[in-house]
């Protein structure tokens, strides 16, 4: 992505048990979070889409963008897979590295 031009970061997140009431976005690698801009009404079991803006810097380099949503009941989405899930269920935060040119 082009260095310094602003970036619509964009996605969807969901809880099987209660609404999604926030959504945050790390754009360096989970260190810090900031709020993103959730779109349409919470609805209980339904996907809610969110959007962040983003400037990436001007410096060229890889960056590694995160997303977590917490729901009404304060759960914060995991960032590691419980042991206990094997190779189901996976709702941990998942990366995505971005170059930035």
């Amino acid at each position: 992505m082009p260095a310094g031009q602003p970036y619509r970061v964009f996605g969807a997140a969901w809880t099987g048990e209660s609404e999604v009431t926030r959504v945050e976005v790390s754009t360096d690698n989970g260190s810090s979070w900031q709020p993103a801009q959730l779109l349409e009404a919470a609805v209980p079991f339904a996907w809610r889409l969110w959007k962040f803006a983003w400037t990436p810097p001007s410096t060229p380099e890889r960056y590694t963008l995160q997303a977590r949503a917490t729901d009404r009941a304060g759960r914060i989405q995991p960032s590691t897979h419980g042991p206990d899930c094997r190779n189901y269920m996976s709702n941990r935060i998942a990366a995505v590295e971005v170059v930035v040119q």
